[in-house]
């Protein structure tokens, strides 16, 4: 109660998803087990979602003089990495974000790394962030990142590393050297750098076309 309310998701709903998978891990909990968590956590997400637009103050409307070019809201495509809780996560970072005008597109599924530059290029989206929490090792975000980077260059990749400092690790720089434009540890961070670039203008993705991807 003393803390802002959007400050529950880094402080309680997410360690949940980190720790259910460190314990899986370890072999402390199954698979199942696991899910179960991620399900009950993904109830409470609605649960805080309302409580935080109940406590919190509507938003003014902003004056569309001021910011320049399109006033479209900034659309940042989500993926999941490793599954269903690296989704909810970015279900998470969704409901962080809803009182700005940007707009996180989930991809369903798992993908390839050709499919994944694929998805960007025909989606036309400028911002990507992939969702890995720790501790799982980032060898796979690693490596689509680099992809990412080498096929669409102009393209900001971020990478959700979210989780508390206990289970932090040194695998930012890595995912820098790979082309990372952020390496975030926290919602909060995230939700910081993609609200700096609501005012800018936005950057048509060459080769993008006006094609949505299933």
């Amino acid at each position: 109660k003393t803390e802002a309310p959007r400050s529950v998701y880094d402080a309680l709903l997410l360690p949940a998803l980190n720790y259910a998978e460190r314990d899986r891990l370890e072999q402390r909990l199954s698979l199942d087990e696991e899910t179960a968590v991620i399900d009950a956590t993904r109830e409470l997400l609605s649960d805080a979602a309302e409580s935080i637009r109940r406590l919190e103050p509507e938003p003014s409307p902003p004056d569309d003089s001021t910011l320049p070019g399109s006033r479209e809201p900034l659309r940042v495509l989500g993926f999941a990495t490793n599954g269903s809780a690296d989704e909810l996560a970015l279900e998470m970072l969704g409901h962080l974000l809803d009182d700005l005008p940007i707009v996180v597109e989930i991809t369903k599924g798992r993908m390839l790394a050709s499919e994944l530059v694929s998805l960007v290029q025909a989606q036309g989206v400028s911002v990507i962030c992939l969702a890995d929490l720790p501790p799982s090792p980032p060898s796979k975000t690693r490596y689509l990142v680099k992809r990412l980077h080498a096929a669409l260059p102009n393209v900001r990749i971020l990478v959700g590393r979210w989780g508390p400092q206990a289970l932090a690790d040194d695998s930012a720089q890595l995912l820098r050297d790979a082309g990372a434009t952020l390496v975030a540890s926290t919602l909060a961070e995230t939700r910081t750098y993609l609200g700096g670039l609501v005012e800018m203008p936005r950057i048509p993705i060459q080769g993008a076309s006006s094609v949505q991807a299933a």
